[in-house]
């Protein structure tokens, strides 16, 4: 099965992203954010809405961006005039010079995590410009992920500590204005609960004044976690910005997702939507009841808990329809017990009821058959083929049904003794052995009860075990999945050229980039 390709991209106004030293200060010191919209960028104040196309700038030597990532491709997009190094999973990658805004891309990658580091190397008057990544997913024929958006205001999301619901007319853009959540109280976060997903994003705005936030997700499945520690703090008031995205979950697993406002006094932190990338053959609503953060042990209990409780009701719903069959057999020997046979049909097999007490056993019939003759420790007793029915006459019936089916009928009526017929002995071993051989015959009393029920109850001939606990004892990461068999890895070769954008970049400027000189401080 042929493997088809999903595409993420970050852009470089995420904080999901981590720059280093600074994400946005001064490109002499660190990374500085630019809007090409905004006229003077260099010198906006605190909380300056970004307008255009934002990139990341910086002219010092060992600046670095790094995250980490799912998937087997990656490319960075930029420009500049400045040198720099890529690291993939800690080893130092090789790669074609930086062409059409590409400055690094990778194909070909083992399907799973990884991390990638891009380290600038500037010399004097050198810039390096950063402005998107491209993330890809190679997937199965036809498993095609279906974002599913979780709005703020969605009544799936429950909310913890203080959080208010507020609007402004460039949130999330000036097209498509909606409320928003905000909090600046510390340890106040908002949770979801989903399944069936191979990926999920967190989107916020972003402004000056706001904070640093922790984002858990929780694989209650497999009992991991993963935490990711970053902040907003930004010069740039942003309607919308990727604050987490993952990718590589199991759509088999159930996970709880959390974000949660790390520092407060102050400091806020707001939410625009949850998506969940939902697998295209596995749609299902979450309606899980979220936890505290991070508090998987527990949720690990009740879960546990959940699975016992559960398999001791089956086990006790399957001994009942056990007991419950054994008594019905019982009940319906009984039945057949005290049921008179008057007739025999013809092409029928003939067998004999339970005799009363006082008359010869089974033993003692197949015992003596051979000798043609017949001993009994009650010479007051006979033995006839039809049922006896006790009465307070000491007679017998004096009558025998005949095998070509017609009836004789049993007398309750005071008469001398009669001379009995002589016992055919042949007779009475075909009817015992009828009696043995009759399918659906119930046990009698001294036969052990089966040791299953039917198949039809879980028994052994049933595809299913009456009880069975099945636990997955593999441990592994968050959202860790394996890779499809069928899986055909893209080419290698460098001169395959980058994978295609998802959206067209903004045309960088000439190198190198026209950087304005820095606004004098004011003495």
């Amino acid at each position: 099965m042929a493997a088809s390709s999903w595409n993420f991209t970050l852009d470089d106004a995420s904080p999901f992203l981590q720059y280093w030293p600074t994400s946005d200060d001064s490109y002499k010191t660190g990374w500085q954010a630019l809007f090409d919209g905004v006229k003077d960028p260099l010198s906006a104040a605190c909380g300056t809405l970004g307008v255009g196309n934002s990139t990341h700038v910086t002219s010092f030597n060992g600046a670095t961006i790094s995250f980490g990532f799912y998937g087997d491709a990656v490319s960075l997009y930029g420009g500049g005039n400045s040198s720099y190094s890529v690291s993939l999973d800690n080893v130092p990658a090789t790669f074609q010079p930086p062409s059409d805004n590409v400055l690094f891309t990778k194909t070909g990658i083992p399907l799973g995590f990884h991390n990638i580091t891009l380290t600038a190397t500037p010399q004097t008057n050198q810039q390096l410009i950063f402005d998107q990544v491209l993330l890809s997913e190679s997937l199965p024929s036809g498993l095609s992920p279906i974002p599913m958006t979780y709005d703020n205001s969605n009544s799936t999301l429950q909310y913890f500590g203080s959080w208010q619901v507020q609007s402004d007319p460039q949130v999330p853009d000036p097209t498509h204005i909606e409320p928003f959540h905000i909090t600046s109280t510390a340890g106040s976060y908002v949770s979801l609960n989903f399944t069936g997903s191979v990926g999920v994003a967190v989107k916020s705005s972003r402004n000056c004044g706001e904070g640093a936030y922790n984002i858990n997700l929780l694989d209650t499945s497999t009992q991991s976690s993963s935490v990711l520690n970053s902040n907003t703090t930004t010069r740039w008031f942003m309607g919308d910005t990727v604050l987490y995205y993952q990718a590589g979950l199991s759509p088999n697993s159930t996970y709880e997702i959390q974000v949660v406002n790390a520092w407060g006094n102050n400091f806020n932190l707001t939410l625009n939507d949850i998506v969940v990338y939902q697998a295209s053959d596995f749609v299902s609503p979450p309606a899980q009841a979220p936890s505290q953060p991070e508090d998987l042990h527990a949720k690990v209990n009740r879960l546990t808990a959940g699975v016992i409780a559960t398999s001791v009701i089956a086990a006790l719903a399957i001994l009942f329809i056990i007991a419950f069959m054994f008594w019905w057999r019982r009940q319906r020997k009984r039945t057949h017990d005290s049921r008179d046979i008057t007739s025999v049909e013809k092409g029928r097999r003939s067998f004999v009821e339970p005799f009363p007490r006082g008359h010869l056993t089974v033993a003692e019939i197949v015992t003596n058959a051979n000798t043609k003759s017949r001993r009994s420790t009650d010479s007051q007793t006979a033995l006839s083929p039809a049922t006896i029915t006790p009465s307070t006459s000491s007679s017998l019936p004096s009558t025998r049904p005949s095998r070509s089916g017609t009836t004789g009928r049993q007398t309750n009526q005071a008469t001398s003794p009669v001379t009995l017929a002589p016992l055919d002995v042949n007779h009475i071993v075909e009817l015992v052995a009828s009696r043995m051989d009759r399918p659906g015959q119930a046990p009698g009393d001294d036969t052990a009860p089966p040791a299953y029920p039917p198949s039809e109850f879980g028994g052994p001939s049933s595809a299913h075990p009456l009880t069975r606990l099945a636990v997955n004892g593999s441990v592994r990461t968050v959202g860790e999945r394996s890779t499809p068999s069928t899986y055909t890895s893209p080419s290698t070769d460098s001169s395959a050229g980058s994978p295609p954008l998802a959206h067209a970049p903004h045309p960088l400027p000439p190198l190198p980039y026209p950087l304005p000189p820095p606004v004098p401080e004011k003495s």
